[in-house]
């Protein structure tokens, strides 16, 4: 028996040594690997993309800074490691603070903007010993985040068994996490009915969350309602909220319950009802084709005075069909889109506006690992050209 004990700890000891000695594969600076969200500064030219090393091909995630510079080229700034299948990420300027939810290892890490502009530089302020602190814990598969509208805490949604955990951000503490439907896949503020709204990709019904602080404690109100639909049917992948903040665009994949046909994907417009009876009212619903990725909002104003107009662009990816399709809140349908050959399966795609009529848009050819980067200028007949590509 001795012998045995002895054995088993000699093997343990092997064990850990040899993993003390593996070396960890660090991505190369700047490196474009299954990139999953973007982030662009206030300056309109300073932007954020997240590298999520979703297929594992090294050891770790990337948080990448680059510039546009003076002749309109992207030009890498800076990077940093991030834990593994990197989600999603929330960007505070005023704090410099970068939050990143880690699929892999079920948690959040921040990282701090130093410097300013033309000498930015990413770096860790909590404790760290390898390439990343380690990660304040949430639940499994964090991934869209949202700060508080007084961004003192931030909503962390999952996509598993679909949590929402809120964090104190001044006391960088979990505060607790509050079960909501499966496969939460988006979270947004609604300035219409003052509540936070979770999609689903497993459900139909959204969530709506209502967190209340008061002098001693913090509660979160949750309600699950129904979308008003023909049939019943499920998997909205992504929200965005109209410029005027009175309605909500979904990217709808619309798959039937009780079917085995396929889905019907669709842009969803709703609204949510602020008169306290929780009913969602379906403004438009304009068919798509192919599974469906995230979707973008892009406000513009036209006009001045009395025929000033507000409104928005919407850009929706479809990875299955190749292509982006662009609705516009003052016309019917989609009123272009963006085809690619093989070279580009779009999912994640995030707009920036940086004028009354202009803005950037960024597409990540997630299979690829290629960005895309589109200048747009609603006041011309051609309002879309390509600016770039990283890869």
């Amino acid at each position: 028996m001795t012998k045995r004990l002895i054995l088993i700890i000699t093997a343990l000891i092997i064990l850990i040594s040899c993993d003390a000695d593996v070396k960890r594969v660090i991505p190369p600076e700047g490196t474009v690997n299954r990139v999953t969200d973007f982030f662009m500064l206030e300056d309109n030219s300073t932007f954020l993309f997240l590298t999520s090393n979703m297929n594992r091909r090294y050891d770790y995630g990337m948080l990448v800074m680059m510039e546009i510079d003076e002749e309109g080229d992207a030009v890498y700034v800076d990077s940093i490691t991030v834990p593994s299948l990197a989600g999603k990420m929330a960007v505070d300027e005023e704090t410099g603070f970068i939050y990143v939810t880690s699929r892999d290892l079920h948690g959040i890490v921040r990282v701090k903007i130093l410097g300013k502009q033309g000498g930015y530089r990413l770096s860790y302020i909590d404790d760290n010993e390898g390439q990343h602190p380690d990660v304040l814990k949430t639940e499994k598969e964090p991934y869209a985040v949202a700060f508080s509208q007084d961004k003192s805490k931030l909503y962390v949604s999952h996509l598993l068994n679909g949590e929402m955990t809120a964090i104190d951000l001044e006391n960088w503490v979990k505060i607790d996490s509050y079960k909501l439907k499966y496969g939460v896949t988006d979270i947004k503020y609604d300035p219409n009915s003052e509540y936070f709204v979770a999609s689903h990709r497993s459900s139909g019904f959204i969530t709506l969350i209502d967190p209340i602080q008061t002098l001693s404690d913090f509660y979160v109100g949750l309600s699950e309602i129904e979308m008003d639909l023909p049939i019943e049917s499920y998997d909205i992948r992504s929200l965005g909220i109209a410029a005027d903040g009175q309605s909500i665009y979904a990217s709808f994949r619309n798959v039937p319950v009780d079917s085995d046909d396929d889905g019907a994907p669709q842009l969803l417009q709703f609204k949510i009802n602020s008169d306290g009876s929780l009913v969602t009212e379906v403004l438009r619903s304009i068919p798509l084709k192919g599974s469906l990725g995230e979707l973008t909002v892009l406000p513009y104003t036209t006009g001045a005075q009395d025929n000033e107009y507000t409104g928005e662009l919407v850009f929706i990816a479809s990875p299955e069909e190749k292509k982006i399709s662009i609705v516009d809140s003052s016309h019917e349908g989609i009123i272009d889109e963006i085809t690619y050959s093989d070279d580009c399966e779009p999912y994640q795609i995030y707009a920036k506006k940086t004028g009354a009529t202009t803005g950037i848009v960024f597409v990540s050819c997630y299979v690829q690992d290629r960005i895309i980067l589109y200048d747009v200028d609603v006041s011309q007949k051609d309002f879309i050209k390509e600016k770039g590509v990283v890869e």
